[in-house]
């Protein structure tokens, strides 16, 4: 693993992930290996264990909320008089709510938002175009058409552009998924507008956020706002995605395998 993800390694990444980048690129979709180090450093240090702990609060208000979600639902126990459940009361989807879950955990440790999903029980957010007007939309609805669109075509990256015009003409199924990577892109973009807005007004920045800001020293590292942009869809999307496939493979693993995984405790 070292040698292929390694900082001293001597692979590299493929054309294909410049393709994927907008006007400005952020860690993931970084071609050039001396920037690549730039970006890696500017959020090393909020990684380190004594800033996890900072805010790790905040994973554990998200936890408490979780619980909580799944209690408000909890079915009655069977007894004489309720002797068949009803089959509206078994359709939790654990998945939905493990998103919910790391959705709401990387919106707080990242940019102090509230986004309030394990409340409402549903991923609807406010979105803003360019132009400023506000929308609203689903957060997963959209995050997942942009994956599905891009995956689909971005193999021949040297067609993309090309293709992406063609599908959204010619396929009805791709039409839909790329009107919702607009929105994708709403949604991110009134995450940052928001954001900004705050720090400008005062207000304290998070770990993550400051690192975008400023250096360790407080001196201001003066980012283009499309840098800024960027860097926050990167932590908005592999902040939340990768944590629920962990805890959805944990919770199918785990009754499968009660002894095998060490005590939960």
């Amino acid at each position: 693993m070292k040698d292929i993800y390694g900082h001293n390694t001597k692979c590299g990444k493929d054309v294909f992930y410049s393709a994927l980048a907008g006007t400005h690129v952020h860690p993931a979709n970084v071609i050039d290996k001396p920037e690549h180090t730039r970006k890696r450093k500017v959020f090393s240090s909020d990684y380190a264990l004594k800033n996890r702990e900072g805010w790790e609060h905040k994973v554990t208000n998200k936890t408490a909320r979780l619980i909580g979600g799944f209690g408000a639902r909890v079915t009655a126990p069977m007894s004489k008089e309720l002797k068949q459940l009803d089959p509206q009361d078994l359709t939790v989807d654990y998945r939905s709510w493990a998103n919910f879950f790391t959705l709401d955990a990387i919106a707080d440790i990242g940019l102090s938002e509230c986004l309030s999903f394990l409340e409402a029980g549903n991923d609807r957010v406010t979105a803003e175009r360019m132009d400023g007007s506000l929308h609203e939309v689903n957060y997963r609805e959209c995050l997942q058409a942009t994956a599905r669109a891009q995956s689909g075509i971005i193999w021949a990256h040297e067609w993309y552009p090309l293709l992406q015009k063609l599908t959204a003409v010619m396929s009805s199924k791709y039409h839909r998924r790329w009107a919702l990577m607009a929105d994708w892109d709403d949604i991110l973009f009134h995450r940052a507008t928001q954001r900004m807005k705050r720090y400008q007004a005062g207000e304290k920045p998070d770990y993550f956020f400051t690192a975008l800001m400023v250096d360790k020293n407080s001196n201001p590292n003066n980012l283009k706002w499309g840098e800024i942009v960027a860097e926050i869809t990167i932590m908005m999307t592999a902040g939340f995605d990768t944590t629920a496939i962990a805890m959805n493979n944990a919770t199918c693993f785990l009754p499968q395998e009660p002894f095998g995984y060490g005590s939960p405790t």
